[in-house]
């Protein structure tokens, strides 16, 4: 630690000394200050500057002077701190938080290539996600990876097949003082074995490739809520402006009709009692047509 030098000038009478702190000399113009009454057994630990002073050539003490605290220091403190109060992941669906969008990348070997094209592997896992309100960005940071491998039997009617969905994300990890940065994989539920006729091969692919990707959007869903609820007030609202059209239908075509009151907590429609056709009923559902409508392009625009 680096200390203070000061010079004590004793009194002709009393014991009592009074220490002189000056900037005269300092090495970093520090202010003058005025300590006394010095307290003892109390040990106090400090980041301290070098300051030397010049009073005379009498006796000398080392006293440290308390420094400003480096912005590193300080940046680092607040990180560790950041660090710790991170919350600790208890399930797989966990790790997909936080998750704006998703980009999918995929993998077939050449057996799988002699069914299945990947166009078609991508066209169905990627309309699985977004029927399920997953936004889909080929620029995003997040991957999801797809694999599908397989091999025949020799007489090459029976494939075996194995499909799996995995979530990968770069870590850096740190052992015994060394650190590395690599791929970690954090998600892979969504993987998939089989055996399958060659004669069905491409259906059965394409059938497990549309579940493996429900699998992920409901983790997804579950570790993203907002994006769950807008799935969920979609489903109603286009559920809605079906029910609306439905009866639309039956004024146009001069038959009864009922009034929507609302939706129970399962999701299906509560409907008032059976009403004759008239103009103004036809006028009143039209108006639930174009405000379903204009709810529905509202939750689209917030779906990235």
């Amino acid at each position: 630690m680096k200390t203070l030098r000061v010079f004590f000038v004793p009194l002709c009478l009393g014991t009592c000394a009074i220490i002189f702190l000056g900037g005269c000399g300092s090495k970093d113009n520090s202010s003058v200050k005025i300590v006394t009454n010095t307290v003892t057994n109390f040990t106090t630990s400090y980041v301290t500057n070098t300051v030397t002073i010049n009073f005379t050539n009498d006796v000398i003490k080392e006293i440290p002077v308390p420094a400003a605290i480096p912005q590193n220091y300080i940046d680092g403190d607040t990180f560790l701190k950041w660090v710790r109060n991170i919350p600790v992941l208890n399930s797989e669906d966990q790790a997909l938080f936080a998750m704006d969008d998703v980009k999918v990348v995929y993998s077939l070997d050449s057996t799988i290539r002699q069914t299945l094209l990947e166009d078609e592997v991508k066209a169905k896992f990627e309309l699985t996600l977004r029927n399920n309100n997953v936004p889909v960005n080929p620029d995003s940071r997040n991957r999801v990876s797809v694999s599908v491998t397989g091999f025949y039997n020799d007489a090459g009617t029976l494939l075996c097949y194995a499909l799996e969905v995995s979530v990968f994300e770069s870590q850096l990890i740190f052992r015994n003082g060394e650190g590395r940065r690599g791929l970690v994989r954090v998600w892979s539920k969504g993987s998939s074995y089989g055996t399958v006729g060659k004669a069905k091969a491409n259906d059965a692919l394409l059938q497990t490739v549309v579940k493996s990707a429900e699998v992920f959007a409901n983790d997804y869903l579950a570790a993203n809520p907002k994006q769950s609820k807008i799935k969920r007030n979609l489903a109603f609202a286009n559920s809605e402006l079906q029910f609306w059209q439905t009866q639309l239908a039956n004024v146009n075509a001069g038959k009864n009709w009922t009034p929507l009151l609302g939706w129970d907590v399962y999701g299906f429609p509560m409907i008032g009692n059976s009403t004759p056709p008239s103009s103004e009923a036809a006028d009143a559902v039209r108006q639930s047509i174009s405000s379903v409508t204009n709810s529905i392009d509202q939750l689209q625009k917030q779906t990235p």
